[in-house]
């Protein structure tokens, strides 16, 4: 029989996946010479953390699921290495546990260097650590226990190692143990879906600890543990908890977590806001400022910040009062000052950034002695250059000058007529020599006084203005992303051009930013050449940079990738697969190809969407595709590599057409050996076999639930209906806790423990028996026989199969035909192979044992083939 071979492909996904090999994490030499620094005596905690491996020793790395390491074309290992995970790890850690008081925190490297393992340990020694905690990702194994070339067997993950028993002080084990438990339960909930593998010892044939770390560190006196986060070799894991810095970042702070619920930490205070009310002034002695200011909440100490001109706001005192006086302010000079609010958190981030004013009396200016000199050049851009000076309190007016490379004499490059303390020169060619001197004037008496100038100068050589093209990579299907180094000037705008090799340059575009995307007609495979250039424009005129050196590109050729094992795929129906690959961008759309029987494959669909609904399939049937994206251009369609092939198997649904006729069902019954319970079912309406299947079947296709279905369901629940002599009751048995004489065919209501389900033959096991209440025994000498008590137990299979099945509520209303009756399980089980629990995806089902849609499957095989 045809549906027999279709079987056998839906039962291979009841295989059940076991761990497999963990792996040992290995040395490293200190990065971070250990300091003099001890534990505080007043309760402060000392923590070490150790991000195992480095410098040469990368530890495990990322693996395909058959366990082989993922290479590049040149057989290089590309994969995720475990020593750089383990320092991301460690150092989100020490970031979130830098956010609570009373904990010090130091990290045995800091960057990829390889470390000792006695270096790590005598670090924490060194700093009278209260725990070493060692940062590593597993390992392990990967079984194809079938021989198909599917892996079944993955490992996946975390675990946390902490000492044993051995060594003098006991107390070392009980403590590194809670803290196990305690980073293990937070490192699990805050990483949903990490499969938590427990707390662990492991030991040398002497009784030590196997781990040199935990050994060493236990010899020292400190607990020490070894977190084993996930296994790098699960594609699974690294997808889930290792692909992104996000990921990663949580892995860190679920161990901090786990540190913080430990030790009893308490998050540090709250930094404090802006400090308000700012006064200063003159009081009168030499210059001298009060400065003051309102008390800010939270605050336990202030910086007093003072500046002059246009330079920086710098620290001039720190006090725990509200009030400063400063004693160094000059004559004649402005002074801004503002202050800043702290506490053992850290400085307020918000303050006047203006700050509060005061200009100092005025002193005899004798502008015959003052020399003006020049503070700072700097590049300004694009040929310019910006000159500063501190300016003078009563100034009227600067004159700038400048003196080109190989020019004698001074020009007056700028008379300001106004006070200021910088001036832009625009007027600079690229990469030449500069001298600069400046002059200050007043008016004294309706008369014009300079300052004298400085006779050197400040020199400076602009920059050529030159940069290059960094790099020009595949953005997407057609789409190339170029990104250039550019020059420090905002007001510069870039002009891309590209050419093909023998071709002439066009401008593709200009922007002001430094990354430029290229959706030009790039055809994938196919070579350009690129340069660029900036330009801004002064006085309408456009001011260009030099081209960059010129820089090829091959575009490339792109290939479908899928999205993990688990979603690829989905069962729509029991004839319908839904198809899912990675979406390639600025690809037009993509082409779905299915194999044929002959091996050949067959064009499904062009479509612009990254799904597909394969639909019209057999049940219980595998089906295999391939997908390949396509640029559409104007020569024609460009198509990308083909994604690697994937399979889909459509699975049996409970409700439908039955394919099953009364006769076969009483044939199979014929090859069980059992003797049909005429005796006792004959009073309950259903003296023969024959009757009893017509009535399974009648049922079953008024509520459109397969029949098929339901008599394997009562064969696999009663043991075909087997008779057994109940010796405390009297009354047969199916061999479990029901009755044959209670007509409950499915184990309705039975939960073990001697509870015996509902009895529905009994004419009141409507009033009985309603919602979840079941029997514990029987009074079969005082109550009534229900004529209809075969009808009535297959009704409620029946109906309670359709409340699994039916895809919507309103199909299957609470009539009281069904004593458990639940409406959070309608539509979770629409296929046989979902029946049960652990085979569920929404962990839903009728039965607790994994296989047992299986094993339904299997007798339908059988009954259908009478």
């Amino acid at each position: 029989m045809i549906i027999k071979k279709r079987l056998v492909s839906c039962l291979m996904a009841f295989s059940l996946f076991v761990s497999s090999v963990i792996a040992v994490p290995t040395a490293g030499r200190m990065a971070e010479a250990a300091t003099s620094k001890k534990a505080d005596s007043d309760g402060n905690v000392v923590i070490v953390l150790d991000p195992g491996h480095g410098g040469s020793d990368s530890g495990t790395s990322q693996r395909n699921a058959d366990g082989s390491k993922i290479l590049d074309e040149e057989g290089k290992d590309i994969g995720i290495k475990e020593k750089d995970v383990n320092l991301k790890i460690a150092t989100y850690c020490k970031k979130q546990l830098e956010k609570y008081d009373g904990v010090t925190i130091y990290m045995t490297r800091s960057d990829d260097t390889y470390i000792s393992l006695d270096g790590r340990t005598d670090l924490a020694r060194d700093v009278n650590a209260d725990a070493f905690i060692s940062f590593h990702i597993n390992a392990g194994t990967n079984y194809d226990k079938d021989g198909d070339g599917e892996y079944e067997t993955i490992p996946n993950g975390a675990e946390v190692y902490y000492p044993n028993t051995s060594g003098d002080d006991p107390t070392i084990n009980t403590r590194g143990k809670n803290l196990a438990n305690f980073i293990l339960s937070k490192l699990v909930a805050k990483n949903p879906g990490l499969n938590n593998r427990g707390i662990k010892t492991r030991n040398l044939s002497s009784g030590a600890d196997y781990y040199a770390v935990i050994r060493t560190s236990k010899e020292k006196g400190i607990p020490g543990i070894i977190i084993e986060h996930a296994f790098l070799s699960s594609p699974y894991d690294t997808e889930n908890f290792m692909s992104s810095n996000s990921k990663i970042k949580a892995l860190g702070v679920g161990d901090a977590n786990g540190i913080v619920k430990y030790f009893g930490l308490k998050k540090k205070a709250a930094v404090p806001g802006t400090t308000t009310g700012i006064e200063a002034a003159e009081n009168g002695t030499d210059h001298h400022i009060d400065i003051s200011w309102d008390e800010t909440d939270g605050a336990t100490l202030y910086r007093v910040m003072r500046h002059t001109g246009d330079g920086d706001f710098q620290q001039i005192a720190e006090t725990e009062d509200t009030e400063y006086t400063d004693e160094t302010p000059k004559a004649a000079t402005t002074y801004y000052y503002t202050v800043i609010a702290g506490n053992s958190s850290g400085w307020s981030t918000t303050y006047d950034k203006t700050g509060v004013s005061v200009t100092t009396s005025v002193d005899d200016l004798d502008y015959g002695v003052t020399t003006l000199k020049v503070k700072k050049l700097s590049d300004a851009g694009l040929r310019r250059v910006k000159v500063t000076w501190t300016k003078l309190s009563d100034a009227e007016g600067y004159r700038v000058f400048r003196k080109a490379s190989g020019e004698k004499t001074w020009t007056t490059l700028k008379t300001i007529k106004k006070q200021a303390s910088s001036y832009k020169d625009s007027t600079v060619e690229a990469g030449k020599k500069y001298t600069y001197r400046l002059q200050a004037y007043k008016k004294v008496s309706g008369k014009t006084v300079w300052t004298q100038t400085d006779s050197k100068g400040k020199s400076i050589t602009t920059d050529k203005d030159t940069f290059a093209v960094t790099s020009v990579s595949d953005a997407g299907m057609g789409i190339a992303s170029v990104e250039y180094a550019g020059i420090s000037d905002s007001a510069v705008t870039y002009e891309i051009r590209r050419k093909t090799a023998g071709g002439s340059y066009a401008l593709l575009g200009s922007t002001k930013d430094k990354t430029f995307t290229d959706n030009s007609a790039i055809v994938p495979g196919s070579s350009y050449i690129y340069k660029i250039r900036g330009y801004r424009t002064q006085s309408g005129k456009k001011i260009y940079t030099p081209y960059t050196a010129e820089y090829t590109y091959k575009a490339g050729k792109y290939a479908v990738s899928l999205p993990d094992e688990k979603t690829r795929v989905q069962v729509t129906s029991d004839n319908g697969l839904t198809l899912t690959w990675n979406a390639v961008p600025g690809a037009t759309g993509y082409v779905v190809y299915k194999l044929n029987d002959s091996g050949s494959w067959k064009k499904l669909k062009t479509l612009k969407t990254n799904t597909y609904t394969d639909t019209g399939l057999a049940e219980c049937t595998t089906y295999t595709y391939r997908v390949r994206a396509y640029l559409k251009t104007a020569s024609g369609n460009v198509y990308s590599a083909y994604s690697d092939s994937f399979t889909g198997t459509t699975l049996y649904g409970i409700m439908g057409q039955s394919n099953v006729t009364v006769s076969q069902m009483v044939s199979y019954f014929a090859t069980l050996g059992n003797k049909y319970p005429t005796s006792v079912y004959s009073k309950y309406g259903a003296p023969t076999i024959q009757d009893f299947c017509q009535m399974v079947y009648d049922i079953s296709v008024a509520n459109g639930v397969r029949a098929e279905v339901v008599f394997a369901q009562i064969c696999l629940e009663t043991g075909g209906l087997k008779t057994k002599k109940n010796t405390s009751t009297g009354y047969p048995t199916f061999g479990g806790d029901v009755d044959q004489d209670m007509c409950n065919f499915c184990g309705m209501g039975t939960t073990g423990g001697g509870v015996k389900g509902v009895d529905f033959g009994d004419v009141d096991w409507k009033t009985k028996y309603p919602k979840n209440k079941t029997a514990k025994s029987i009074d079969y000498e005082n109550r009534t026989i229900n004529p209809d008590g075969v009808r009535d137990g297959i009704t409620a299979q029946v109906k309670h199969l359709k409340l699994y099945a039916a895809s919507d509520i309103s199909l299957i209303p609470n009539d009281g035909s069904d004593p458990r009756y639940a409406s959070s399980v309608v539509g979770t089980a629409p296929f046989v192979e979902w029946l049960g629990i652990p085979d569920n995806p929404y962990s839903k089902g009728w039965a607790t044992a994994a296989g047992y849609g299986a094993g339904l499957l299997s007798r339908i095989s059988s009954i259908l083939s009478r």
